[in-house]
Formats: C-alpha cells, sequence, structure tokens
C-alpha cells in the first residue's frame, strides 16, 4: 500500500492538475485565473497547486477525476458512487480480509462525490466496524483481523485530513482527545476531521490523555471548543471529579461536546457539558447550530 501519510504531494503543476481531471491546461489555467481553484506561483511565475484545493473544486464542480493517482488518490470509479448496502458490505469485507486499497478506493470514491464525511464516518465505517464487532463476539472473526481493520481505517482517516482544505489562520481552534485509559483513536480522528471539513483549526491531542495536561491544552491554543471521546472509562469516580476539575478550569467560554460509548445514562447524570454527541453527523448539525457556522 502506498503511505497515507505521504500520498498527497505538496503542490502540483496545472498540467497535472489537468491531465488528473481530464480537460485542457488552457482550461484549467482559465480556472485559476478566475479564482476556481487556489493557486501560488513558484519564484520564477509557475502556477502550483494544493491538491486539497484541487479536490474541493472536484467536489463543489460537479467533475469526475479521470486519473485520481495523478493527485495522490487512489485509481476510482468514472462515475459518482453512491451509498448503498452493497458499498458497506464491500467496505466490510475488505477490512476484515485486510485489503487497505479497496478501502481507501471505496471512501475517497464517495467524497469524492461530494458526501459529507459524517455520512461516510456514520453509515459507512461505522456500519462497517459494528458488523466486525458482531462477527468478533460470534467468534468468527480472530482479534488480529479486528486490529488490522481498524489500523486501516486510521490510516485512511490520517491520508483524508491531508486532503481537506486549510483552514483559515483566523478560524477558531478546537482541540479534541481521549480521557485517561482509553485508546480508541479512531472516533476522535473522526470528529477532528468533521471540524476541519466545517472549517475550523480543529487539533487532534492523541489517546489516554491526563485531564490535567488537557487544561494545559487549553490554555495555550486558547480554543472555542473541546470535544472528547470517551469509549471508555477506568475509575468513573476519579473521572468525574477530574473532568469537573477540567471543566472548571477551561471556563464558561469554551464549549465541550462529548461522545462515545461510554457514556451512558447514569454517567450523564454526574457530568455537565455543553452538548452530546451520539454520532458524527451529531457533532457536524450541533457545532453548526452552536455556533452558527
Amino acid at each position: 500500500m502506498q503511505n497515507p501519510l505521504s500520498s498527497a504531494p505538496k503542490t502540483i503543476s496545472p498540467k497535472q492538475v489537468a491531465k488528473a481531471i481530464g480537460v485542457s491546461e488552457s482550461s484549467l489555467k482559465r480556472w485559476c485565473d478566475q479564482g476556481l481553484i487556489p493557486m501560488s506561483r513558484t519564484e520564477g511565475g509557475h502556477r502550483r497547486l494544493n491538491p486539497a484545493d484541487v479536490v474541493a473544486f472536484i467536489r463543489k464542480s460537479d467533475r469526475h477525476l479521470a486519473e485520481p493517482e495523478l493527485l495522490g488518490l487512489p485509481a476510482g470509479n468514472s462515475e459518482k458512487s453512491k451509498f448503498t448496502e452493497q458499498t458497506t458490505d464491500c467496505l466490510t469485507q475488505a477490512l476484515i480480509d485486510g485489503k487497505d486499497e479497496i478501502c481507501r478506493r471505496l471512501i475517497f470514491d464517495l467524497y469524492l462525490s461530494n458526501e459529507r464525511l459524517g455520512r461516510i464516518f456514520d453509515e459507512m465505517i461505522a456500519s462497517s466496524f459494528s458488523q466486525i464487532g458482531q462477527q468478533w463476539l460470534n467468534g468468527n472473526l480472530d482479534i488480529y483481523q479486528e486490529r488490522r481493520a481498524g489500523e486501516i481505517c486510521e490510516g485512511i482517516l490520517i491520508e483524508l485530513r491531508s486532503f481537506l482544505p486549510i483552514p483559515d489562520e483566523k478560524s477558531p481552534y478546537a482541540i479534541g482527545a481521549t480521557p485517561p485509559g482509553d485508546n480508541y483513536r479512531i472516533a476522535n480522528r473522526m470528529a477532528e476531521l468533521i471540524l476541519r471539513e466545517l472549517g475550523w483549526n480543529a487539533l487532534s491531542l492523541g489517546t489516554s490523555l491526563p485531564f490535567s495536561t488537557i487544561e494545559k491544552a487549553v490554555e495555550k491554543y486558547n480554543p472555542k471548543l473541546l470535544w472528547l471521546s470517551v469509549s471508555s472509562i477506568d475509575d468513573k469516580n476519579k473521572f468525574f471529579a477530574e473532568y469537573q476539575q477540567m471543566r472548571d478550569s477551561a471556563g464558561k467560554d469554551v464549549a465541550i461536546i462529548l461522545g462515545g460509548n461510554a457514556l451512558t445514562e447514569s454517567v450523564r447524570e454526574e457530568i455537565k457539558c455543553t452538548a452530546y454527541c451520539d454520532h458524527m453527523q451529531d457533532l457536524e448539525s450541533c457545532v453548526t447550530k452552536i455556533f452558527k457556522i
């Protein structure tokens, strides 16, 4: 598999982009001059484009990529992809079989077809992992298959990040993590991508972080939003006390959004936050509503 951390070139030439889209170079340069695709220039005056800006143009213009590989993307379908039960089943099987290139193609095809990340995460990826989890519980999968599926998914999420539009420097900050003892990375990365898609300077701080260090991150970044993905809680009483200390330290100007399977009704009765989000699409709509994006 191509290394997802380096699959997207930093910048590309109009000639490469034109070939990737399947149009003439003159048409591509005209779009750049019209401001449809942001561009920069080298010291010699040559145009250069960011792959993330090209992907944003493809999504908004309802165009197709003739040769997505030129942008560092997986080879995909020539037509727009749609959500189907078969697509989700294909992803599930590819994750189980460890076929990472098929997984990349299925997910990126939907993203390039202008599907929101929230829907891809909830209705495709989460559904696949629900099926994988059930098969593991039934004894039909080995644990290495479930763990390998998680590794593949996280790699794709890291790769997706490189193709999202770069947030404006003036955009508000959002930071997030998982609490002590919680090492589940996928939901935390998904939350970061949801917020970056909305234009936030969103930063995942990592997993299993002490609340004291999250407090220090709040002091450094002065975020408008803090999210916590809570999939497991080792010691509830300690969690409640340290969370409250962090919340008090963060102050009323920081919105705190919580999500995760460990946030049962009894847990929610013990802690206060701005909102709970059970799905990634909930996070998207909640943030949009609170901050009137």
